[in-house]
């Protein structure tokens, strides 16, 4: 029986294109991702940076959770893990834009929006530990 290669070429297409959304580690960076493989992300982390050491023995590794863009102005939930898996989050507004009158209350249910999802996550850790 004959092989279908539609399905095939278009799994390859497929792996092409993830390619190139993913930047490739440095050796170091690919490293400590094994040296430190056994901690997950947290389950709301969408992206995250390389583990990188702040002082001797000290490494940890950023993670985004949810960005709003209002105008120039972005308003983030965001966090770092350290090498012991403990998370610390944080909710950070900041951005080069200015806010006319029109984005004032798209800021403002952005700002509430991340003040809520940061609210739920730091109550679900709470409740877990």
């Amino acid at each position: 029986m004959a092989e279908n290669p539609a399905p095939r070429k278009f799994f390859l297409a497929n792996v092409v294109d993830l390619r190139c959304l993913v930047r490739i580690l440095t050796a170091d960076e690919q490293q400590l991702a094994y040296r430190f493989a056994h901690l997950p992300l947290p389950n709301d982390a969408v992206s995250c940076d390389p583990w990188s050491s702040h002082g001797e023995g000290d490494w940890r590794r950023y993670f985004l959770t949810r960005v709003w863009d209002i105008a120039g102005i972005w308003v983030e939930v965001a966090g770092e893990q350290n090498h012991h898996g403990e998370i610390t989050r944080w909710l950070h507004i900041g951005g080069e834009g200015q806010c006319d009158t029109s984005d004032r209350e798209r800021l403002i249910a952005a700002i509430t929006e991340a003040g809520e999802l940061y609210d739920q996550l730091h109550r679900t850790i709470r409740v877990s530990e």
